[in-house]
């Protein structure tokens, strides 16, 4: 590499860049950069001229002209006055020896607003109000970025044998205090049934080719009588024995008919054409006594919410289970089967939260507890023995609920009968039907049902309009024959307005009474009335003490963690 030194002094620069105009001039960091100063014309005119001008007025005047293109022809009169008028103004200042400058911005800046307030007036009569907002289609949002789950580090699911042997009845299940979080919406119960046929021994035997028996209707769910969850020893829900027709209700009367013989199929959910007699789908998987696997969610008050329960927090799940009797249905009296349990436990979700995250949700147990807002459950039967035109009773004493379904079943159906199905919802000949309580009936007028003539249109209206399913794409399956022949089911909702809101309502004290009037008479075998009722529901726990307080219409129960 060769090395040139260079030295600029010795060029005689000046040479080359002599002024040869007059005046002021600039001067930079090197002596030999010079300018010529700038153009002087006619007084008042200095600086770039009158297009620089005439350029900043064309920006406030492009806007306009482009928004203002599918409406040319009713604002170009405006522009064009508005140009005159400013104009005019413009000669009028300089004439006063004002300068031209100064009066092209000024009155450029006050002739494009004018201009600007006349576009957007115009507008604004495409639009249907001009209180009416802007907006833009989804698909233009090309700048946003969608967020990020930066709160949960890992999730897994869990599995949780019986505490006693799967012969040992009722099923208790206990959730340790573990530092993961657990979504309470994500609590399962799988279990593998089997059917044997007693023989004339006395023993369980396989089942032949010949036996006609199978399961109730959706088993891997029904199959449960009573379900009881304690949280750090605090009993949160009771089903109150009546857990099958809970879940069953729900089933039926909240899913559209495409998840119930879709997904719910792996609950035994096969849909019914004749109810007094077993449904082949639910027969066939049981034949030769094969084992039969079932998944099902458990639906308890704080499992039907989207919040996790927090950590280190010992929850209690108990099982109770139904007879035989119930859960059997069989073609012929005189075969005797059994119903056996092969296994059965639950699948929860836990999910594990960022470290600072964790830390921040302890701290803030410390101040306040954790609040979980549910849809509380009532689940009452009431027994109407035969014979009987009309029957009183009281449903609830200590709130109103919200929404109130009732329905009558056979009485023999409802203890458990293998030759009869317990969800066979009979109209029974009811006459009318109302809900009273604080001063007010549901419905506000009778129905004066006749069901032998098919007068029952307001009945069946009133449970598909307080469900939030009349007028709407979205149906339960349940259609208006239906209503008559099986599903003869009942709703009131007895809400402020009358319709189901997703918030709490608010607190109506007094007793729920129910009156009932028959056509004929009450069979003799009598009727068993399922009530199923619902009311707002606030759980609070937190890590300090606890202790129950009873109001109203809400449990609040707060419980130590």
């Amino acid at each position: 590499m060769v090395r040139v030194i260079f030295d600029g002094s010795n060029l005689r620069l000046d040479k080359f860049y002599q002024q040869t105009g007059s005046g002021p001039y600039f001067e930079g960091l090197p002596t030999f950069q010079r300018g010529y100063g700038y153009f002087l014309g006619v007084p008042r005119q200095k600086g770039a001229g009158v297009g620089a001008v005439l350029r900043n007025l064309w920006r406030y005047l492009r806007p306009m002209i482009s928004a203002a293109k599918p409406y040319a022809a009713n604002i170009a009169a405006e522009l064009g006055k508005e140009g005159f008028e400013t104009g005019a103004r413009v000669l009028n200042q300089v004439s006063k020896g004002g300068d031209i400058k100064d009066a092209l911005l000024a009155e450029g800046k006050e002739g494009a607003k004018k201009l600007l307030d006349k576009a957007s007036s115009s507008l604004q009569k495409g639009r249907v109000d001009v209180a009416s907002a802007e907006v833009a289609n989804a698909g233009l949002d090309f700048f946003t970025t969608p967020p990020t789950n930066c709160a949960v580090s890992n999730s897994s699911y869990r599995e949780y044998l019986t505490l006693n042997p799967i012969s040992s009845r009722p099923f208790h299940f206990k959730i340790h205090p573990i530092t993961s979080y657990i979504d309470l919406s994500k609590v399962f119960v799988a279990t593998e049934f089997k059917i044997k046929k007693i023989a004339e021994d006395g023993l369980p035997s396989n089942l032949g080719s010949s036996d006609s028996v199978g399961l109730i209707q959706m088993p891997g769910a029904t199959f449960i009588r009573n379900l009881k969850v304690h949280i750090n020893q605090r009993e949160v829900y009771d089903s109150n024995q009546l857990y099958s027709y809970k879940v069953y209700l729900d089933t039926e009367l909240s899913y559209p008919v495409a998840a119930k013989d879709a997904y719910f199929g792996v609950a035994g959910y096969f849909r019914d054409t004749d109810l007094s007699k077993a449904n082949d789908k639910r027969r066939k998987p049981l034949a030769e006594s094969k084992a039969y696997q079932t998944i099902s969610k458990l639906s308890a008050d704080i499992f039907n919410q989207d919040l996790y329960m927090i950590s280190n927090v010992e929850i209690d799940i108990e099982l109770a289970l139904q007879s035989d009797d119930f859960m059997l249905h069989q073609e012929k009296e005189k075969d005797k089967f059994v119903l056996e349990i092969v296994d059965c436990r639950l699948i929860v979700k836990t999910v594990d939260l960022m470290d600072g995250l964790s830390l921040d949700i302890a701290r803030k147990l410390d101040v306040e507890p954790a609040r979980f807002g549910i849809r509380k459950s009532f689940m009452k039967s009431l027994f109407i023995t035969g014979g009987r035109y009309d029957f009183s009773a009281n449903l609830f004493t200590e709130e109103v609920p919200r929404r109130v379904i009732i329905g009558l079943v056979a009485n023999q159906n409802y203890i458990g009968h293998k030759q009869k199905n317990p969800f066979f919802f009979n109209h029974h000949n009811v006459r009318d039907i109302e809900l009273t309580a604080s001063g007010r009936t549901y419905p506000q007028y009778p129905y004066n049902l006749d069901y032998k003539n098919n007068n029952y249109a307001r009945a069946y209206h009133d449970a598909q309009e307080h469900l939030g399913l009349a007028c709407t794409t979205e149906s339960n399956g349940l259609s208006y024959s239906m209503f008559k022949t099986a599903f003869c089911l009942y709703v009131f909702q007895m809400t402020n307005s009358q319709e189901d809101s997703p918030g709490f309502e608010l607190i109506k004290e007094g007793c729920t009474a129910v009156n009932i009037r028959f056509s004929e008479p009450v069979p003799p075998e009598g009727v068993t009335l399922i009530a199923y009722g619902e009311a707002d529901g606030l759980i609070l726990i937190d890590r300090q003490s606890w202790q129950t307080r009873l109001t109203l219409v809400r449990d609040l129960g707060q419980v130590a963690n």
